[in-house]
């Protein structure tokens, strides 16, 4: 008689890096307890997994105190990824600290209760690692695991960006200070990424597109005499790979339990790159674009970050260039727009 199914519960699953996660969990057999937010989102998850091992619950606010007690009964591994990444918040510690952070440890809490459990991944951010507060900083810095944002509280309330940055670094840190107050049976395994490209699975539309892709659509909804913007942070991943990621830390054995690891593509890029891939590909929305003045843009390559730990540790294999990730989401902009101007 066969085993059952290794049972995995996965947050924030109608998220554009989650959907990914999902289905690459999916496809290795596993079965996944899925949370999201209201009822559209769950009808949205269950019609894309028809006939899967797959079990949609509706979770309105993760921060909610014993919000996961019942979510994560019988489960074997959880992913958390239900977290907000947006830089439009008017109440820092309402809309970005507090589902970060209580996100962070009620699940974490709700699993600490659960013998079951043998491993929680966490869905980070190169926000909690890289300096901003001190942008662009050293020029040749090469961030690793090692490193944290100084981003202070009192930053972090003041300003929508550094909310974000401030709600990673702090969720991060008090993961860690958990793990330390209550020794669990279960360890953790936090994956740091930066801007994620690549192709949607999830629903969107152009008004509600995940911070990253909306970058993308803003340079290709530009005009040649707009210029290319800075490129704030100039390291990538494809989310093919992130979610692949996510599927190697459930894997991995115990030498890489309560340990953080930096996942994004080999050397740095540039907004102008991403331009250059769209008019190469696309070369019909060369009127759309902005042009390239040749000159550096203020904060490109100040800065770029060591990721062999991610190919040595967890055993990632990069299989995305930028092109091929540019390429793939510029793909399902257009037919989301193509969609848009239909209705």
């Amino acid at each position: 008689m066969p085993s059952s199914p290794m049972r995995v519960l996965l947050t924030g699953a109608s998220g554009f890096l989650a959907e990914h996660i999902l289905e690459q969990l999916l496809k290795e057999g596993y079965f996944v307890r899925a949370t999201v937010r209201s009822e559209d989102k769950r009808r949205a998850v269950e019609k894309l997994h028809t006939g899967a091992m797959l079990e949609v619950v509706i979770v309105p606010d993760v921060s909610s105190p014993g919000v996961f007690a019942n979510v994560v009964k019988s489960i074997d591994y959880v992913v958390h990824t239900a977290s907000p990444f947006h830089l439009s918040a008017t109440d820092m510690q309402a809309e970005m600290l507090d589902p970060a952070i209580k996100g962070t440890t009620e699940i974490l809490e709700a699993s600490a209760k659960e013998e079951q459990v043998k491993r929680v991944v966490l869905t980070s951010s190169m926000a909690a690692v890289i300096d901003t507060p001190s942008i662009p900083g050293p020029a040749g810095k090469v961030y690793s695991e090692k490193d944290w944002n100084s981003v202070s509280i009192e930053q972090a309330l003041a300003h929508p960006a550094f909310a974000y940055h401030g709600s990673k670094t702090f969720a991060e840190r008090a993961a860690f200070d958990f793990m330390e107050r209550t020794k669990p049976k279960f360890d953790i395994v936090i994956l740091d990424m930066p801007f994620i490209y690549g192709p949607m699975k999830n629903q969107q539309s152009l008004k509600s597109l995940n911070t990253s892709s909306a970058v993308v659509y803003s340079l290709i909804s530009s005009t040649p005499s707009a210029g290319v913007p800075p490129t704030q942070v100039p390291l990538w991943v494809d989310v093919r790979d992130v979610a692949r990621a996510h599927v190697l830390a459930l894997k991995g054995g115990p030498e890489i339990g309560n340990k953080r690891f930096l996942i994004h593509a080999d050397g740095t890029y540039t907004f102008g790159q991403v331009v250059d891939i769209v008019k190469k590909k696309f070369p019909h929305l060369a009127e759309r674009l902005p042009t390239q003045s040749g000159a550096k843009v203020d904060g490109d390559g100040e800065y770029s970050s060591d990721n062999a730990k991610s190919k040595s540790e967890l055993g990632l294999a990069y299989e995305y260039n930028l092109e091929h990730s540019i390429t793939a989401l510029v793909e399902d902009l257009l037919a989301m727009e193509t969609s848009t101007t239909r209705e």
